[in-house]
């Protein structure tokens, strides 16, 4: 088994791909959201491929994390016996520094880190936001708290059900690229340079009309910070202000949690 942790990622392109060797694992940030934001802090994971591939792809069910919490709460979860070495509880630890990256793309976007400016210490206050030509700005602010039922609870209808999205413009490239294989316009919301949704689709299948993608960016961004060991234990208490994320900007400030 091998663990999680940001060296393991080999490509950012559109979703966080994983790899060990020649072996791929594409768009693991859906389930990895989904079992943060459902409490989990351990599991094992088994991956079965068609014979002879060396790059699969998870499955993009609806386009959200919805699908992947239904089957993990569908599992039961269990504790864990305490492990209280000293290791572990410094790695449990809440950070006490503050941390900022900037988007290794060259764009403005950055992620900062602010110890104890939450207004809760037993959570952590997200403040993620996004700017599209077609879609303006969209913020939003939500307090993560998976260590309680009624956290779980909020990150299973506020966070999980938000859609993947691209641009019509992106289409070509997402299919160039091998990923959205199982993707069709029922399972990815695509706009276009309008800001109107594309083809056949309607408002009507949007289910946070004002702000489905920021809450979207928010549930990839939950997944890919947990490629950090105990990545939310170190940042409850504090603030994370995450201005335009993606993938190369997540996993990058993954790497300097991790490596703190």
């Amino acid at each position: 088994m091998t663990p999680l942790a940001p060296a393991l990622v080999s490509e950012t392109t559109l979703a966080t791909t994983l790899s060990i060797g020649r072996c791929s694992v594409a768009t693991v940030e859906h389930m990895m959201s989904a079992l943060v934001g459902s409490g989990i802090d351990a599991a094992i994971i088994e991956i079965e491929a068609n014979q002879g591939a060396d790059t699969v792809e998870m499955p993009i069910l609806d386009g959200s994390a919805s699908e992947w919490v239904q089957a993990i709460a569908s599992c039961g979860r269990a504790e864990l016996s305490g492990d209280t070495s000293s290791a572990t509880c410094a790695l449990l630890a809440p950070l006490d520094r503050p941390l900022r990256v900037d988007d290794p793309k060259g764009t403005n976007g950055f992620i900062a880190y602010s110890p104890g400016a939450a207004a809760d210490p037993d959570v952590c206050s997200l403040d993620v936001s996004v700017v599209y030509p077609a879609l303006g700005k969209q913020q939003l602010c939500w307090d993560f708290d998976p260590w309680t039922e009624a956290g779980r609870a909020a990150y299973a209808a506020d966070i999980a059900p938000a859609r993947t999205f691209t641009f019509e413009s992106e289409l070509d490239a997402l299919r160039a690229a091998g990923l959205a294989a199982g993707g069709s316009l029922h399972n990815a919301l695509v706009y276009t340079a309008s800001g109107a949704l594309y083809s056949d689709q309607s408002r009507d299948m949007l289910r946070f009309p004002d702000d489905e993608a920021v809450r979207h960016k928010t549930l990839d961004l939950i997944g890919d910070l947990t490629l950090a060991p105990a990545a939310f234990h170190r940042l409850r208490g504090g603030v994370v202000v995450a201005h335009k994320p993606g993938h190369a900007l997540n996993v990058a400030f993954a790497a300097a949690l991790a490596a703190l």
